[in-house]
């Protein structure tokens, strides 16, 4: 039987079944037309299989690809100036109150012409394949103009033909009010729902709608005005909730039926049990609160009320610039107590529910064939040995994309 290829002898394989981390020493993948064929240990590898190619795995483990489900990786300029501002106390707020933030970013993404973009995009999602990445989310929403919104998209959409990864675009045209709406916010929101929306969803530019639904930035009804817009034209929900301040965004959340609620954390208990009652997923991105000096959201509460969790770097250059997933999930531990298999299973099976994909995400026959191998004794020593790259190899679709 021919199969594309065998990864053979793997010190540990790494799946979920029924919900349950699991694991297979010394085991074996097959994969064809870029999905798993079979799993298991290695000795019990059919011996009527004839692999293209076989990639010998005894000194690494062998994860799902991991997926980075929320990121703002196409943007120019950097702000490292307001980084050395922040240790001397400014908050992320004040700074934005000064013209800072995310329109310093906007100023620059907006002069930067598509070439520069796809530039740095590239370089970027080069740098997230090396640390496991196979599937990924990029927002817009740092040009917050109709022609810089859909520069940023088409961007987006131009990478998917340059990299070997999958990409989820998300729109995020209310990411912050721009300066020449400071005197009439709803001609800006008129904006988004009458001309932005429509034309992104004509143009398949976008698959989600997302909003920063936050104090001094959009108000609830501003944000579900524009969701309702979002879903009147197919787009599905994501949305930046409860991060600064507690907004009652996780019930908005669970009331409009997002795919995510992104951030949470400042969730209250009400927020906490609207999104247990719901199918909404919490996709946590402790790196900010790591970076910015504030609380981490309460997950241990938030599991304990059975909610869904998804980690993800929400590389960006105000709040996370890093693109190293595997130094979030010793964040996740460190900090805020998840245990390894919690974040293994939050970068994995629980990132793919956040991005409403139920083909990848686990070792599982007939998935796609997405791996990310460690050299590592087992999956506890990824968060273990922090702020390193342990990543060997990755795969995505059947194919080696990235060897150290």
């Amino acid at each position: 039987m021919k199969i594309d290829l065998l990864i053979a002898n793997a010190r540990q394989l790494v799946f979920f079944e029924n919900g349950q981390l699991r694991t297979i020493e010394n085991g074996s993948v097959a994969c064809a037309n870029g999905l798993i064929t079979w799993f298991g240990p290695a000795e019990a590898a059919p011996q009527e299989f004839e692999p293209v190619e076989t990639l010998e795995a005894a000194d690494c483990i062998t994860l799902p690809g991991l997926i980075d489900s929320h990121t703002h990786t196409i943007f120019a300029g950097s702000r490292e100036d307001e980084f050395e501002l922040k240790l001397k106390g400014a908050t992320y707020q004040e700074i934005a109150a000064r013209g800072g933030g995310i329109k310093n970013t906007m100023r620059a993404t907006r002069k930067a012409t598509r070439d520069e973009l796809t530039a740095t995009g590239l370089e970027r999602l080069r740098n997230a394949i090396a640390f496991g990445i196979t599937t990924i989310e990029i927002k817009s929403g740092y040009g917050l103009s109709f022609d810089d919104e859909i520069k940023m998209l088409e961007v987006i959409r131009s990478l998917r033909s340059l990299v070997p990864i999958d990409i989820a675009s998300t729109f995020l045209g209310a990411h912050t009010l721009p300066p020449e709406f400071s005197e009439n916010r709803q001609d800006y929101i008129g904006l988004i729902c009458e001309k932005m929306i429509p034309y992104i969803a004509e143009n398949k530019l976008a698959e989600f709608c997302d909003a920063f639904c936050e104090a001094g930035v959009f108000s609830i009804d501003e944000t579900r005005t524009v969701f309702e817009t979002a879903k009147h034209y197919g787009l599905k929900l994501k949305l930046h909730a409860d991060q600064l301040t507690n907004s009652g965004g996780a019930e908005l959340c669970a009331e409009m039926g997002a795919v995510s609620a992104d951030h949470l954390e400042t969730i209250s208990e009400r927020g906490i049990d609207a999104l247990a009652k719901s199918n909404v997923v919490a996709g946590l991105l402790p790196g900010c609160s790591f970076f910015l000096h504030v609380q981490y959201p309460p997950v241990l509460k938030m599991i304990e009320a059975g909610i869904p969790i998804a980690l993800a770097t929400d590389f960006n250059p105000g709040s996370c610039m890093t693109q190293n997933l595997q130094m979030i999930m010793s964040i996740a531990c460190t900090q805020m107590r998840m245990s390894p298999a919690e974040v293994v299973r939050a970068v994995t099976v629980n990132a793919a529910r956040a991005l409403d994909r139920n083909d990848i995400g686990n070792i599982k026959t007939g998935m796609k064939a997405d791996f990310a191998l460690f050299r590592a004794p087992n999956y506890q020593f990824i968060p273990y040995n922090f702020a390193q790259n342990h990543i060997s190899h990755v795969v995505k679709n059947g194919k080696i994309i990235f060897s150290a």
